[in-house]
């Protein structure tokens, strides 16, 4: 058989089974182009080989090299710095006129008071979540200014990092074709360029999940010296700890991990320990991890830990159950990208199938684990992203390079300048999206990836934005001031007296009406006879909220405050309410009362302004 050969078509691969008849492939020959001269392989070949280690032959128009050498090298790191520049400029971009979105002002204004006092202050409160990141804003706020454009900066260049780590890795892995589409999938998917441009953790976060699970794949894939394997395995958990810090759902990302090393490690075994060894040690593990975890939930930190996994706030209690909130999320914030994860995944495993099977194990096994969790948004899975844009990367490049190879072929026949003349038609496009103007480029990845009704930003801190040269004279003319969101209230107006907020309420211990916020001091209400209360001991007042916390409050107290004050027009998503309390009548509580109320406006009415 030493000459004896076969011809292969593009879906039939070598890792499909044992030795299959030549009359039943020898008629493929006709189905190959005339310029793509069918591969011959020996007919032994065709026995499996080891599928995760060997690119399997393919016709010449679909063969995708392996990268030509496995070290890094000057060129990679310089391609890996052009890639964070793109990535940095681009999330810069995004980043201009971007108003503050949830939960960023807890860290701005804590970062302020650390470098004013070295507390976590905010306001009266205190913020100390995520600490270490609350000082790395600090940091970057002492060096480039007290604003919130310098705050995000920590997470710019975490995300500008993430890029080009993956980049770097993927090269490695798959080839420069692939690794440069997962980079720009990576920089220009908005999804991922908004979490880069959040005073948040989770984009750190997922570089340093990325960084670790990258340095433990490498121990587990690569053989290297027992210390080489401990430094990196060091190294690794302590970024893993770190990530683990900022987000505990990296506990998540972890188990994930773990699946894939089991299943590789037996893949890698299945020649050297008999099947039925293989099999029993699956089953051990299967009721030892099932052992353990029970043992662990009969324990208070075991409670508690699965207490916090299935528990959710109120805003997000509606998915609470809803094993399928992240299916649908992909399919409405990734479109194409998606809903056709599932047959990318193949098509990488078919054409790389070592990373493939690592990112299309970690990226499924996550999501499956965050489905079943009580909290569910977006960014708690954004460190799983650059798996799933490794995954269309390594399917992707192959039918590029296939189509790019046919197309030259077809068009050489008649002009022998085809392959420049498309390899600058590709680069005038590329500059067009790029150069002429930014808003075209979003059209562009608005319309092929995103669904059109899906707003790429949060809306609320647009309205406050959008509304603040209307709410700043009424809403330092009025007695007191509530507002749904006491931050986004503070950084516009400057100013926050009561903060109504059921799901924030409910957070605190004890959820009490008029208790102070934990995090900001501001004191809280939600409840008819709390309204009631604040209408008839103040003349003037104003109430600012969105749809969302006035959906929270009971029938009972929207009735109050429909009664009890006059709609303002306001520009949408956010609401105003303007009362006076000698037109609208109604009883005057106790003078202890209205004194305890109106030492709490006393108290919180002092300038909060960030500008």
């Amino acid at each position: 058989m030493d000459q004896q050969a076969i011809i292969v078509r593009v879906f039939v691969r070598c890792w499909l089974g044992s030795t299959l008849p030549l009359a039943a492939l020898s008629r493929w020959r006709k189905l190959l182009p005339h310029p793509c001269a069918a591969v011959e392989v020996p007919l032994t070949s065709l026995h499996r080989p080891d599928a995760l280690h060997e690119p399997v032959p393919v016709a010449p128009f679909l063969r995708i090299d392996p990268p030509k050498s496995r070290s890094w090298s000057i060129a990679a790191f310089g391609e890996a710095v052009l890639v964070f520049v793109l990535a940095l400029l681009v999330r810069m971009d995004a980043m201009t006129g971007l108003p503050p979105q949830a939960d960023e002002l807890y860290h701005f204004y804590a970062a302020r008071s650390y470098l004013a006092d070295g507390s976590l202050s905010v306001f009266s409160g205190t913020y100390l979540r995520a600490a270490d990141f609350t000082r790395l804003v600090a940091a970057a706020m002492s060096l480039f200014g007290d604003s919130l454009s310098a705050a995000r900066v920590p997470s710019l260049l975490a995300s500008a990092v993430l890029v080009a780590t993956l980049y770097l890795w993927l090269r490695r892995e798959a080839g420069r074709g692939a690794a440069a589409i997962a980079a720009a999938l990576l920089i220009f998917l908005y999804p991922n360029v908004l979490v880069g441009t959040l005073v948040r953790f989770y984009a750190l976060q997922a570089l340093l999940f990325w960084l670790g699970t990258a340095l433990l794949y490498r121990v587990v894939v690569e053989a290297r010296p027992r210390f080489g394997s401990a430094m990196l395995s060091g190294v690794a958990l302590l970024l893993l700890v770190a990530a683990a810090r900022l987000q505990i759902v990296t506990l998540i990302g972890l188990a994930a991990f773990g699946a894939w090393a089991a299943l590789y490690l037996t893949w890698r075994m299945r020649d050297a320990v008999p099947r039925l060894w293989l099999v029993l040690g699956w089953l051990g593990l299967l009721v030892a991890t099932g052992v353990l975890a029970y043992a662990v939930a009969q324990t208070g930190f075991g409670a508690r830990l699965l207490q916090t996994y299935r528990s959710a706030a109120l805003w997000a209690e509606p998915n609470r159950d809803n094993v399928f909130f992240y299916y649908h999320l992909l399919a409405r914030h990734y479109g194409i990208l998606g809903n056709y994860l599932p047959l990318a995944a193949l098509a990488a495993f078919a054409f790389r199938p070592r990373p493939a099977l690592y990112c299309g194990v970690v990226l499924a096994g996550g999501l499956v684990l965050h489905s079943f969790g009580g909290m569910k948004q977006d960014r708690y899975v954004a460190y799983l992203m650059p798996h799933l844009a490794a995954l269309w990367a390594m399917a992707l490049w192959p039918l590029l390079i296939a189509l790019r190879d046919r197309l030259i072929v077809l068009l050489a026949q008649r002009w022998r300048l085809a392959r420049p003349l498309v390899t600058a038609a590709v680069a005038l496009l590329l500059a067009a999206l790029l150069v002429k103007e930014t808003s075209m480029l979003e059209r562009t990845v608005r319309s092929i990836v995103l669904s059109p009704d899906r707003p790429l930003v949060m809306d609320v801190g647009r309205g406050w934005q959008a509304n603040r040269a209307r709410l700043v004279p009424l809403v330092w003319d009025a007695e007191v001031f509530i507002a749904d969101d006491d931050l986004q209230a503070a950084y516009h107006v400057g100013r926050a007296d009561f903060f109504m907020n059921r799901s924030q309420l409910l957070e605190n211990d004890p959820p009490d009406e008029f208790v102070r916020d934990f995090r900001t001091g501001t004191p809280m209400i939600s409840s008819a006879d709390s309204l009631r209360t604040i209408f008839a001991c103040f003349d003037r007042g104003l109430l600012v909220s969105g749809d969302l916390a006035l959906s929270w409050l009971t029938a009972e107290a929207r009735e109050v405050i429909a009664a009890h004050s006059t709609p303002l027009e306001l520009v949408p998503p956010i609401h105003g309410y303007v009362w006076d309390r000698r037109r609208n009548g109604g009883s005057v509580e106790p003078p202890a009362a209205c004194n305890r109320l109106r030492g709490f406006a006393a108290e919180t009415a002092p300038a909060r302004s960030a500008r």
